[in-house]
Order: structure tokens, then C-alpha cells, then sequence
């Protein structure tokens, strides 16, 4: 048996060296926090031993030590009105330039490193360029959670987590304003996010999904396939065109669609510019809300339909989706490609 262990233990060592034993383990190291895919966790990894936690406000890390294929982290655990040192052994099962995996018991954690990819080859290319840098639209799509009205009201509230995860502010669609919230620590140790008033909003995650409530009653829930891993990564993908319009120049269509890889789902940001539609000045209006996936026009019925719903329901759009996933060419209502030889597709920028 001891030579079996010793044999198992020389072949890990050999693999763990074939994997990047070499690579440093300095470096942030982040993964998604449970149930907040937009947000991240993880530890900072210094040269010479000191370490610090990322969005872990119980959990202070303060120095790190590799001992052969194991990392050990200790620090402090805060909470509960005390303050506990500790220190956690982890066997490093894979560690590569961009890529850590800690192994503890059952316990599996997976990081990526922060940065590897912001250049040169894998780094993404979906940009904002055309929409207002930082505009509060581009943020609440790309790192808010868009949660969806229960009682058949046409509406949606996006959720904005503070990077500590300390605050969430509600946006209502269609409101400008924000309903911050405080996060708070229940006694069965879960957390909710609300405001110390009797008619508070309550936000917490429950069933795999967030939800929004008000004196006991759901108001808003997340799509439940927004958080299953099952349906592959979030990927996000572009799409441009100038389309005619009835008076004037044309049409610029800007179109960010984010969904999960294997999901007919997904949320959409729309910009809309009518150039020159106003004594001579462009006229802007943005959308956002729900894609879906229909399948079939009266042409093809085996052809893919996205479907974009705005927030209030007032607004749909159709689009056939080219069977090279590379253009979107917008339907009319009844679900017909136009007869004409203008232009009425996107093209996927990026």
C-alpha cells in the first residue's frame, strides 16, 4: 500500500510538473461568486508570501506558502462579532498560466487569472464602441441581473452589485433612479439585502435564482437558466447595420445580445439612430429586455427566429437568424423577409 501511495503521489508530482509546475502562483486569482455570475472572488497572491482576499469581507487573507504540490493560505475569518485565525491547506491539482484548481476533500475551487487574456490572443473584442462609454445601460446589461415581473406586468428590475457586495441597487426599466439596498447577515447565516423600513424591498437568492419581494410577496425573479451551468458560459456577440428608414438617411442599428452558450435565451441592448431625424440632428433610442428563440417563418419552417422583447413589451423585433450565425435580417410582422433591394440585415461585428 505504501508503495502504491508513494507511486500515485511520484505520478501527480510528474503531472503537476507536465501541467506548469514552473508558473508562478503570484497573481490575482478569481471566480465566480455563487448565484452572482457577474461579480468575482478569489485572493491576491504577492512575492514573498503576503496574500489578501477579493470581495471576501469575512474572510481576510494575509499570507500564502507553496509547499511542494500544496498551497497554504491563512488569515482571519470575520464575523459573528469575533475574529478567528485560520489557515487552510489546499493540494494544487492544476496550475497553468491562466488557470488554478485547489483540491480540499470534496471541496474543488477553480480560478482563473485576473488579466491573462485583457491582450493578444482569447482576450474578448465585444467593445461598447457606438454606445456612450460607461453609459448606465452598457453596465446594468453586461453586470447587472435582469430580473422579471411575476404578476404579468410588462417590466423588469436590473440588480447592480457593489464590487464588495456590500450594496445592490435596484433599476427599474424605465426609471433613471436607483433603490439602494444594504446587505445584512440572517441568523441562519444567509444573506438579504433591504433597508431598515417596514415597506422595504427584499432581495435574496433562493432556489437558484434572485429574487425581489415587498411585505412577503415576489415582485421580480431571475430567469432560473441564467445561473445553469449546464447551458455553457455567457458569451455575448455584436451585431451592426444601416437599415432604410421611411424619412430620412437611414436607420443605424447597434445590437449586443448576452446569453448563455447553449441557451435560446438571453437579454438584448439595442441602440436605434435615426440619422438626421431631427432638424437635422440624430435622434438615439435604446431598448433592452428579453431575446427568445422561435423556430419557423412561413417561408422556412425550419428557420431560426430571434425575437427581442423590450422591457415594457411595447417594442418587439424579429430577426432571421443566418444559418452562418453571422447576419441578422429583420422580419416584418408577419414574420416575412422584406421584398426589396435595400438592406434590412446586421452584420456580427465581433
Amino acid at each position: 500500500m505504501k508503495k502504491l501511495n508513494l507511486m500515485v503521489a511520484s505520478l501527480s508530482a510528474w503531472a503537476l510538473l507536465a501541467c506548469g509546475e514552473s508558473e508562478s502562483l503570484a497573481g490575482k486569482w478569481v471566480q465566480p461568486v455563487p448565484g452572482m455570475p457577474q461579480m468575482e472572488q478569489g485572493f491576491v497572491l504577492e512575492e514573498g508570501g503576503k496574500a489578501s482576499s477579493v470581495n471576501m469581507a469575512t474572510l481576510a487573507y494575509e499570507k500564502w506558502e507553496k509547499q511542494g504540490d500544496r498551497l497554504i493560505l491563512s488569515g482571519k475569518s470575520i464575523g459573528n462579532h469575533q475574529t478567528i485565525v485560520f489557515s487552510d491547506t489546499f493540494d494544487i491539482e492544476k496550475l497553468t498560466p491562466d488557470s488554478l484548481v485547489l483540491q480540499k476533500g470534496l471541496l474543488k475551487l477553480e480560478y482563473a487569472r485576473e488579466g491573462f487574456a485583457e491582450s493578444g490572443e482569447g482576450a474578448s473584442q465585444v467593445s461598447g464602441e457606438g454606445l456612450v462609454p460607461d453609459s448606465r445601460e452598457l453596465r446594468l446589461f453586461r453586470e447587472g441581473i435582469r430580473a422579471e415581473s411575476v404578476n404579468g406586468e410588462k417590466s423588469a428590475t436590473y440588480i447592480l452589485f457593489s464590487q464588495d457586495s456590500l450594496w445592490a441597487d435596484l433599476y427599474q426599466s424605465g426609471s433613471e433612479a436607483a433603490e439602494r439596498l444594504q446587505r445584512r447577515t440572517l441568523p441562519n447565516g444567509k444573506y438579504v439585502w433591504n433597508v431598515e423600513d417596514d415597506d422595504t424591498k427584499n432581495l435574496n437568492f433562493a432556489d437558484g435564482c434572485w429574487t425581489v419581494s415587498q411585505r412577503g410577496k415576489m415582485l421580480f425573479k431571475q430567469s432560473s437558466g441564467d445561473n445553469n451551468l449546464d447551458l455553457g458560459s455567457w458569451v455575448e456577440a455584436q451585431y451592426e447595420g444601416m437599415l432604410p428608414a421611411a424619412d430620412g438617411p437611414g436607420i443605424r442599428y447597434r445590437l449586443h445580445v448576452r446569453h448563455r452558450e447553449h441557451s435560446g435565451d438571453g437579454q438584448f441592448l439595442l441602440q436605434l439612430t435615426y440619422l438626421e431625424a431631427e432638424d437635422g440632428q440624430d435622434a438615439v433610442f435604446t431598448y433592452m429586455g428579453k431575446r427568445n428563440t422561435l423556430r419557423g417563418i412561413p417561408a422556412n419552417n425550419d428557420a431560426t427566429v430571434w425575437q427581442f422583447v423590450s422591457d415594457n413589451g411595447e417594442s418587439i423585433f424579429n430577426f432571421l437568424y443566418g444559418a452562418d450565425g453571422q447576419t441578422l435580417t429583420l422580419l416584418n410582422e408577419r414574420f416575412e423577409v422584406p421584398e426589396s433591394e435595400l438592406n434590412y440585415s446586421l452584420k456580427k461585428v465581433c
